[in-house]
């Protein structure tokens, strides 16, 4: 299959030699850029990190309360349900809390 691209405003056409060229050094320098970019970020994230700070969104559920909640499930009997309508989470963020903490 033969496709060509026809830009008309910025004089691009890569049916010739010339139009292939710059069509390849414009994507030459966009992946370029991407990777720098990704360079950067990751650079960045990493910085933040030795700085102590936090990466993400914090946990719906601390450490106190998923301790909690497991006490209460495992001690008190409480359903999974109960515990997460309790603390206004889903089943999963509870599943996943204790996994975290290692109290599965």
């Amino acid at each position: 299959m033969d496709v060509q691209f026809c830009s008309l405003t910025e004089g691009i056409n890569t049916a010739s030699f010339g139009g292939r060229f710059v069509y390849h050094l414009f994507a030459a320098v966009a992946e370029f850029h991407r990777d720098l970019i990704r360079e950067n970020t990751i650079n960045g994230l990493q910085a933040a990190r030795e700085r102590g700070s936090k990466i993400g969104r914090p946990p719906k559920l601390s450490d106190a309360d998923a301790l909690e909640a497991h006490r209460q499930i495992f001690q008190e009997g409480l359903t999974l349900a109960d515990v997460a309508q309790r603390y206004g989470v889903s089943e999963s963020t509870i599943h996943r809390r204790f996994r975290n903490l290692a109290l599965t």
